[in-house]
């Protein structure tokens, strides 16, 4: 089978991203899934002043460009997740000051999702969202089955 080209195809490249991540993160995984072909990274997260842990997966697609993917259990109603789910942690306008880059490595990338997670932990308990924020349209997810009412 033929894949195509992908950043972390090359393990050294690899090993560089998440070298501070490894020191930080005890129990850091790393899989590759074949369909689709990601790059994904499993751990546990302490959100910060808060006595909540959150299982985090990232993912990055097969392609040579490095855009992160990042999902977290837990209570998901905030406005800073995208349709799927995922952690909305800049706005696609945002320049690169503003955001994570892959130079940064996953180290500095798991720092963002920390700080995100204690601004959604703050949201829910009623103190407002901490620090800058992007506009967000009001998002309409896709009920569940078990969220849907029956019709009587």
């Amino acid at each position: 089978m033929i894949f195509p080209a992908a950043w972390f195809d090359d393990l050294a490249s690899v090993y560089l991203f998440e070298r501070d991540a490894r020191r930080e993160l005890g129990g850091l995984e790393r899989r590759q899934t074949d369909n689709p072909r990601r790059l994904v990274y499993e751990f546990v997260l302490n959100v910060p002043v808060y006595d909540e842990q959150r299982s985090v997966a990232i993912e990055f697609a097969a392609s040579p460009a490095v855009l992160p993917a990042v999902f977290v259990d837990g209570p998901d109603d905030s406005p800073h997740r995208n349709w799927d789910r995922s952690l909305c942690m800049y706005h696609p306008d945002d320049p690169p000051e503003r955001r994570w880059t892959a130079a940064e490595g996953l180290g500095a990338l798991i720092d963002c999702v920390r700080v995100h997670l204690f601004q959604e932990a703050e949201l829910r308990a009623g103190h407002g969202w901490p620090g800058d924020q992007a506009p967000h349209p009001v998002l309409r997810r896709t009920p569940t089955r078990s969220r849907r009412r029956r019709r009587r």
